[in-house]
């Protein structure tokens, strides 16, 4: 609108009798981007040039008209039209000035100052190289750039946004650059990158595609800079291509499938083979896959299955491995995988009674012997489960054993070995083991004189054998150890009564913790402080049953007297006294049986175990709570270190009332059968003598049945492990 009103003012002034303008103050009406050529220069046909040497007047290309602008600071005043002007031809016509009626519609006009600044030029994006790179799929030599400049300043922020035409070839970064009025003489660099595609597909061209410029300065906006051309070369080699590459299967029948297919197409059949490294771990299928020029590129599944081993083992690794043949020359030694897989153990009930070779016992472990009458205990566990302490009259479980007596091993269960930790050669018996939390130490009774050991009770280290001396009575009984093997509790008999104690490993001395009348079970809390007794004495003033009751003495107060934690959730005391008992390792709970009522939800006088919260008789919660079976008669029990899990001793009519084991859940106040045997039936003799780990994950037990394992035909006793159900 402004170039308008000039030009009117402009010509108005003319015909008014102005000074006749310059040949430089002669304009066209139109321009390039309807601006301005600067000064000595005149627009024609959209282009600024420089007038002719003649001084003729120009008008633009068309025959439109012209129009002048007067000089900057130059006041234009009314005239001699005739003088002013030095021609009239040099305005092709008068009337081409439109709206100019008379030169008194022009009024005023005042000083005029133009801006003759260069705003008409088009800019100018320039990128370099546009053609000619080349890239290869990875490694060196993988990327190559191209610069991005612009010519001039813009007035606004220009934009250039970039994208590949083949992405899987080439990739571009960054996707845009931004130019300002500070930054736009810098050269800018975008780099193109090859991309590996794993696939023989030879070379190939790209173009990366520079979009048009997107800026407010009409200069720039919409300009179209050239594409740059380019080509990735193919580094790819013949290979046989597996995804995934691991995976995970499970012993209980876990399937893991990966697809195989090759990255090309080979001239002739290629055939892949795979193979197990490890077929007791998992198996795959199918064997063989083939390829033709045809299905190359097709992915073909495979899958691997998890076999169970019936051992805990633990979680192993194996792979899968495969291999290609081909007539192809191309394809006749092809990069091939190693799918990596990894066997998640299931773990299931086994046998720990067996040698390193995995050989049953060939004499009775754990319980009390059929022909010796010996006592040969529970098994043990450590905290993990991974240890698992038997005494047996085995001949064959490791070891120089031929005093035919029962000897200790301990089993790994991780590093399936077996060890003879007493001697066996010497003539007496050792028995009723107990391991500390770790394994590291382990109590039992010895009949045998080996290394420093005498009969009687004993500590040992299980690494180096080291042994300590607890008790020389050959009638002391050892009960339970401290998770470090500090403290261990123990019976020994004196004078007509039973000395309970506490045997300090670190001074070598022991501590009475109680003298009574007899004592059939005794625990020890991990930090020593806290002893659970069960004795026929009345250890509190309030004991008037005649019945053996469950005490605890704290170590800390021996002058105290002990807290009778057997009785009724009312705090009664039991008229029929308990029959077994034991604590927890932290020494917060503790679990009796009895055949008293000790709670209301007991509807029956069998025996039946107990559990309860140290301190809170209120507590006092019904453990054997089997509802499915009619009541039986319960046993003796263990607990697990934070007293969550209670394993015990039930028998039922169902097993003729020979004894299973069970574990009850506090939590969740839940009982449930701590077995099932390889076939998922029942047992076809007991279950007893059970032993829970620390970490309550792991069962250990005495069985008799012959359908515990697969091909039991040892005829013997044996010790098994379970994991908690």
């Amino acid at each position: 609108m402004k170039g308008w009103v000039l030009a009117i003012a402009a010509m108005a002034a003319m015909l008014a009798g102005c000074v006749a303008p310059s040949l430089d103050e002669l304009v066209p009406f139109a321009c390039a981007n309807n601006g301005l050529c600067p000064s000595g220069f005149t627009c024609v046909e959209n282009k600024c040039v420089k007038p002719t040497t003649d001084g003729s007047v120009v008008s633009d290309a068309s025959g439109g008209d012209a129009y002048v602008t007067p000089d900057a600071g130059k006041d234009v005043t009314a005239g001699d039209g005739a003088s002013d002007v030095a021609d009239a031809a040099d305005v092709a016509d008068a009337a081409d000035v439109a709206d100019v009626a008379d030169a008194a519609d022009v009024a005023d006009v005042a000083d005029v100052s133009v801006d003759t600044t260069d705003s008409s030029a088009a800019g100018r994006i320039v990128v370099n190289p546009t053609s000619g790179l080349s890239v290869n799929e990875s490694g060196s030599g993988a990327s190559q750039t191209f610069t991005v400049v612009l010519d001039s300043a813009p007035v606004s922020s220009v934009t250039i946004a970039f994208s590949s035409t083949k992405p899987t070839e080439a990739s571009v970064s960054p996707s845009s650059l931004v130019f300002t009025a500070t930054d736009w003489s810098t050269q800018k660099t975008v780099t193109v990158t090859g991309v590996a595609d794993n696939t023989l597909d030879g070379n190939q061209t790209w173009r990366i595609q520079l979009d048009k410029a997107a800026s407010t300065d009409m200069r720039f906006d919409g300009f179209d800079p050239p594409d740059v051309t380019g080509a990735t070369v193919d580094t790819d080699v013949p290979r046989v291509i597996a995804n995934p590459t691991s995976g995970e299967t499970s012993e209980n029948a876990g399937t893991f499938p990966f697809t195989v297919r090759l990255n090309g197409p080979p001239a002739q059949t290629l055939t892949v083979s795979l193979t197990s490294s490890n077929t007791s771990e998992g198996t795959v299928s199918p064997s063989t896959l083939t390829f033709t020029a045809s299905n190359y590129s097709s992915d073909q599944t495979v899958t691997v299955t998890g076999v169970q081993d019936n051992i805990t083992d633990g979680n192993k690794s194996y792979t899968i491995n495969v291999s290609a043949s081909c007539g192809d020359p191309v394809w006749a030694t092809p990069t091939v995988p190693t799918v990596s897989m990894t066997s998640l153990d299931a773990p299931v009930l086994e046998r720990a009674s067996v040698s390193t070779a995995g050989v049953a016992g060939n004499g009775q472990s754990g319980g009390t012997s059929t022909t010796t009458s010996v006592v040969l205990g529970a098994p043990s566990l450590s905290s993990d489960g991974r240890y698992v302490a038997f005494s047996s009259e085995a001949s064959n479980l490791g070891g120089t054993d031929t005093n035919s007596v029962a000897d200790i091993f301990i089993f790994d269960r991780v590093g399936r070995t077996t060890t003879l930790m007493t001697s066996g050669t010497a003539t007496g018996a050792s028995s009723r083991p107990t391991l500390s939390a770790s394994g590291g130490f382990m109590i039992f009774h010895t009949l045998s004189s080996f290394a420093s050991a005498v009969p009687g009770c004993v500590v040992m280290d299980t690494s180096s054998r080291a042994t300590f001396q607890m008790s020389t009575s050959t009638s002391c009984a050892p009960y339970d150890i401290t998770s470090d093997g500090v403290f261990s509790v123990f019976t020994e008999p004196s004078g007509g009564n039973t000395l309970v104690k506490r045997y300090s490993k670190t001074s070598s001395s022991s501590t009475t913790v109680a003298t009574v009348a007899s004592c059939t079970a005794a625990s020890i809390s991990n930090d020593g402080r806290y002893v659970s007794i069960v004795t026929t004495s009345a250890l509190d003033a309030a004991d008037s049953n005649s019945k053996a009751d469950l005490y605890v003495v704290d170590m800390n107060n021996l002058s105290a007297t002990p807290v009778r934690v057997s009785t009724t959730s009312t705090g009664a005391q039991l008229a029929s006294g308990v029959l077994s008992g034991a604590m927890s390792n932290d020494g917060n709970y503790l679990s009796f049986t009895t055949t008293s009522v000790a709670t209301s939800s007991d509807a029956d006088t069998d025996e039946d175990v107990y559990e309860v919260k140290r301190g809170d008789q209120t507590t006092v919660t019904l453990a054997s709570r089997i509802t499915t079976i009619p009541a039986g008669f319960a046993g003796t029990s263990d607990l697990s270190t934070d007293g969550r899990y209670v394993v015990f001793e039930f028998a039922t009519p169902a097993m003729n009332y020979a004894k299973q084991v069970w574990v009850f859940d506090r939590l969740l106040s839940k009982t449930t059968t701590a077995h099932s045997t390889y076939d998922n039936v029942l047992p076809t003799d007991a279950t007893e003598y059970p032993a829970i780990s620390g970490d309550g994950a792991w069962l250990a037990f005495e069985g008799r049945g012959t359908n515990m394992v697969a091909n039991d035909t040892n005829g013997k006793y044996d010790i098994f492990v379970v994991p908690r159900p």
